[in-house]
């Protein structure tokens, strides 16, 4: 069983404007019954790709002996 954490993060009025008008530019380019983004969702994709981006790379051995043998 796995246990849920939980972050709070406090953005500041720039990055809200910014969401906000990320939000606008999805919201007029989305086809028609597309989900609608609310900015949580935005914030947390962005929060996501940054941690994705920043972290470093896990070591993974069985990938680097596949890549020997190839």
């Amino acid at each position: 069983m796995t246990q849920a954490k939980g972050m709070t993060v406090h953005l500041d009025e720039e990055c809200v404007a910014a969401l906000s008008q990320l939000k606008r530019q999805i919201d007029a380019t989305a086809p028609a019954g597309m989900p609608v983004f609310s900015i949580q969702a935005l914030a947390r994709h962005a929060i996501r790709k940054w941690c994705d981006h920043t972290a470093a790379p896990i070591p993974r051995p069985w990938e680097e002996q596949a890549d020997s043998e190839v």
